[in-house]
């Protein structure tokens, strides 16, 4: 990934998004022969609200690709508040992801199960 001037003292072998806010990974795997890295994530501002899990993938660990937001919170649903900690684990070829979902009432958390497909 090209990185702006100003983040030239970043280190170079550290992968992370374009833009926006992010914090721990989550999710570090290897499936289908690819490193995926998942983190918490707000691409919408450096704010610490609605988290979403961003997704970066290489084949090698050294070059990166970005891939679309791979959790996001769903309107009424379990993550409301946002997707949290959590792990993916290859299903038989299935990455399915296993995380806290906060809900907007109160905060509860609870797990969360989802399931990506085989591509």
């Amino acid at each position: 990934m090209d990185r702006p001037s100003g983040m030239a003292a970043f280190p170079r072998f550290h992968p992370r998004p374009a833009q926006g806010w992010i914090n721990d990974p989550n999710g570090v795997s290897h499936i289908n022969g690819r490193y995926h890295v998942f983190f918490q994530f707000n691409p919408e501002s450096a704010r610490h609200h609605r988290i979403q899990w961003g997704h970066v993938s290489s084949p090698d660990l050294v070059h990166w690709d970005e891939h679309p937001v791979a959790l996001r919170p769903q309107n009424g649903g379990p993550d409301e508040f946002g997707c949290w900690t959590g792990v993916v684990t290859d299903d038989d070829g299935v990455p399915t992801a296993a995380y806290s979902g906060v809900r907007a009432d109160g905060g509860h958390s609870q797990v969360v199960i989802s399931r990506g497909s085989a591509d």
